[in-house]
């Protein structure tokens, strides 16, 4: 669509109501209508987002960007950022608070990339945008979805409402931009959250409910007494805590997170975790990357069923 040069003396239509605007010109061809709402700015790109309204000074939002700005008229705009738990930018999300990138410098809105500068920190319309980013976010850091246990955090959700007291950038209904952007509050993002997520989707399709047969020398080795005098309390032995868990995870049929625990714990150092149940820990956690490398059910059932015929050592035996 060929969009008229802005002239002086411009306005723009936002809902039905009309706002005087003028015309800024960043870099390259980074043009903007912008409306002045006290100290603050309200900016719409105009190539992505403006569209004529009659007169050659008159122009209104395009209808999905322009419900955006009457939100934010209103002081009713919701909007989403998400935030994978391995991200830099985590342990501030967690607490709501959400900041430029550390080189920062330019209080100019710009298009969110490796090289922008932008104080103007980015935000979506969609709450399921935010929620598949931060999912997305948690595996370019090397994040494995499907070793998470239910309550596992792989993102964060913060929300914030924003309105003509902060300055507000509108690209198009894809990106939207705060400048220094209210507190929010936050959503911890997990397998077992209110956020439904496919955490097997393109991670480890294998990992369906399975027969309880499957798991049944499993359960046998778990239940072995030979395991409550492995850890050490403070009034002497007992159980470690990970078996605990383990066994808890199998009364409950949830069988793929005994191989989810043994993982998480073999990453835990502990001085006082004895030799055999650190071979515990290690062996389910080889047992379970083998079948997410090949994702062969067949050798995946044999090595389980293997290992767990071992005979654990009585501690010192």
């Amino acid at each position: 669509m060929h969009h008229p040069a802005p002239a002086p003396g411009l306005r723009l239509r936002i809902g039905a109501v009309w706002y005087r605007a003028e015309h800024i010109r960043l870099g390259g061809n980074a043009d903007y209508l912008v409306v002045r709402f006290g100290g603050k700015r309200l900016w719409v790109h105009i190539a992505k987002s403006i569209i004529p309204a009659g007169a050659p000074t008159d122009f209104a939002i395009k209808p999905a960007e322009d419900a955006v700005a009457r939100n934010y008229v209103a002081g009713t705009l919701r909007l989403y950022r998400g935030v994978g738990t391995l991200s830099a930018g985590a342990k501030d999300a967690k607490n709501g608070v959400l900041k430029p990138k550390p080189d920062a410098t330019d209080e100019t809105p710009d298009f969110t990339s490796e090289h922008s500068t932008t104080k103007f920190v980015p935000f979506s319309t969609s709450r399921a945008t935010s929620i598949a980013f931060a999912k997305s976010a948690f595996r370019e850091k090397g994040g494995q979805l499907g070793w998470l246990l239910p309550d596992d955090a792989f993102g964060i959700l913060v929300t914030v409402t924003v309105n003509t007291g902060y300055s507000l950038c509108i690209f198009d209904i894809g990106e939207v931009q705060v400048l220094a952007p209210p507190k929010g509050t936050v959503t911890m993002l997990t397998a077992a959250g209110a956020e439904a997520v496919n955490l097997a989707d393109n991670e480890m399709p294998v990992l369906t409910p399975l027969h309880r047969g499957y798991f049944a020398f499993l359960e046998h080795l778990l239940n072995n007494r030979i395991w409550d005098s492995h850890g050490v309390g403070f009034f002497g032995a007992e159980t470690p805590e990970g078996i605990l868990r383990m066994r808890a995870a199998c009364a409950a049929g949830r069988y793929w997170d005994v191989f989810r625990i043994a993982k998480q714990q073999s990453a835990r150092a502990s001085a006082t975790r004895s030799a055999t149940v650190r071979d515990l820990y290690e062996g389910l956690t080889r047992i379970f990357q083998k079948l997410w490398n090949d994702g062969d059910m067949a050798s995946f059932r044999g090595s389980l069923r293997e290992f767990s015929q071992w005979d654990p050592p009585a501690p010192n035996g």
